[in-house]
């Protein structure tokens, strides 16, 4: 009888065993560690508690989160920003930037009243919303301090922006100064090389060749069997076009041909046709504009800095 309680208790604690490993392998599972950054985990919880703040932002979240696709890339997403929340803090404190209670007193109140004003439209839908979600004052006093020291980091960083700094960045960023964009209609040959596009250039100016019909002869544009090359108004605030090409284009007079142009697409000869001149703001005018404009510059580049130094290590 003894052997067989013996064997018994045995078997019940065997059992235990294999109970609390499960138990403690879902458990660990369920809070796998997502990234480390500079030596600091970011695990599964705190991924869900961030997502459940930001339903308070967005009361679709829920449902976006249903979908697998939709789920996976809000989850990378903002796995991005814990891990520059984290780096973010840490260069606070390197700086020994002091971050007070009355910042995170009012960035909570200003989130407080953006929810009840711009999100719910009322205060007891917010508070509603708040309990449903189980959100604690710990979330989003995390939260206060984080953007508390994002805002922190960005000054640091605007003061070390000069008016010369500002000055040089609207020279090299000359669409920041645009009051009324010009046009050049513009006509190209595009080919894959330096002494291809000499070649063309030579044939144009000395050979006295037919543009167009040079252009449909050796150009890489697949669209240059229809348009001969021909490109239309290219606006001088227009983005989408390569800085050195709207450089090359704008350069030249109607009727006149350029250069071979290097651009990412390969090398070009332009012919102008048509021009409207760009009309600029003095940089006066909008010389404050041009620094904010360089300052969120200047922060992206830290940041990238800072991630690029740190080099997380993400798991999800």
């Amino acid at each position: 009888m003894l052997r067989k309680n013996t064997k018994l208790s045995v078997y019940v604690v065997f059992l235990i065993i294999i109970l609390a490993f499960a138990i403690c392998y879902k458990l660990f599972i369920e809070d796998e560690v997502l990234a480390v950054v500079e030596g600091e985990e970011i695990r599964r919880s705190q991924m869900d508690d961030f997502l459940q703040v930001l339903k308070l932002y967005n009361p679709n979240m829920d449902e976006m989160l249903k979908d697998k696709k939709e789920k996976y890339n809000i989850e990378h997403q903002y796995l991005d920003f814990l891990i520059f929340n984290i780096l973010i803090n840490n260069e606070v404190n390197k700086l020994e930037l002091e971050i007070t209670e009355e910042a995170m007193d009012a960035f909570l109140e200003d989130t407080r009243s953006y929810f009840i004003d711009d999100v719910y439209e009322d205060e007891e839908t917010y508070q509603q919303r708040f309990e449903e979600l189980e959100i604690t004052d710990a979330q989003m006093e995390e939260l206060a301090y984080s953007e508390v020291a994002k805002q922190l980091l960005f000054e640091h960083i605007q003061q070390g922006i000069t008016d010369e700094d500002v000055r040089s960045y609207a020279d090299e960023n000359p669409m920041l100064l645009i009051q009324e964009a010009g046009y050049v209609k513009a006509s190209h040959i595009l080919v894959e090389t330096e002494d291809e596009a000499w070649d063309a250039y030579r044939r144009l100016t000395e050979g006295n060749e037919d543009f167009e019909t040079l252009a449909k002869e050796i150009s890489k544009d697949s669209s240059v069997e229809e348009n001969g090359g021909y490109l239309g108004e290219v606006y001088a605030d227009d983005i989408n076009w390569d800085q050195a090409f709207l450089e090359g284009a704008f350069a030249l007079e109607p009727g006149e041909i350029s250069e071979p142009v290097k651009t990412f697409f390969g090398w070009h000869i332009i012919k102008a046709g048509e021009k409207k001149e760009t009309i600029y703001y003095n940089f006066e005018e909008v010389k404050e504009l041009v620094r904010a404009v360089k300052e969120q510059e200047a922060f992206n580049e830290y940041l990238e800095e800072l991630w690029k130094n740190a080099d997380p290590e993400i798991t999800l």
